[in-house]
């Protein structure tokens, strides 16, 4: 009888369906695999464009004002660039899920900063400016 085959290739049929969902979740996160740890989330890296802006409530602090108006709270600025009304472009990651010491615009960590405009190049932040805030 043909009966006693039908397990035999349900079994099959498992094992297919198994290797296909590892294959695809393989495959959707090749791009994570490949690449480091810190640039799984591209999406949450972004370009500003705007000045520093010294803000004396709450103790003061230092936040960048988008050239669109957006508001950040920098981590990580160094003391090189804590200059009122200074251009910058700055290159972060969006961090979430965090409440910040002091509630005030979108918190991001900066990756890499720099003048903007026609300032010298010699201004930008190193890593290591940045690992020693």
């Amino acid at each position: 009888m043909r009966t006693s085959h039908l397990p035999q290739k349900n079994n099959y049929m498992k094992k297919i369906a198994v290797f296909s969902i590892f294959l695809t979740v393989l495959i959707a996160f090749m791009p994570c695999i490949a690449s480091e740890p810190d640039t799984c989330e591209d999406s949450d890296i972004i370009v500003i464009t705007g000045k520093i802006q010294h803000y004396s409530f709450e103790g003061g602090f230092y936040g960048i004002e988008g050239n669109d108006g957006t508001v950040y709270k920098p981590l990580g600025l160094s003391e090189g660039f804590k200059i009122e009304n200074l251009h910058v472009k700055v290159r972060g990651r969006l961090i979430k899920n965090i409440l910040p010491f002091k509630p005030w615009g979108t918190p991001i960590e900066i990756i890499d900063i720099q003048r903007a405009g026609r300032q010298k190049k010699e201004n930008l932040a190193s890593p290591q400016d940045i690992e020693n805030e």
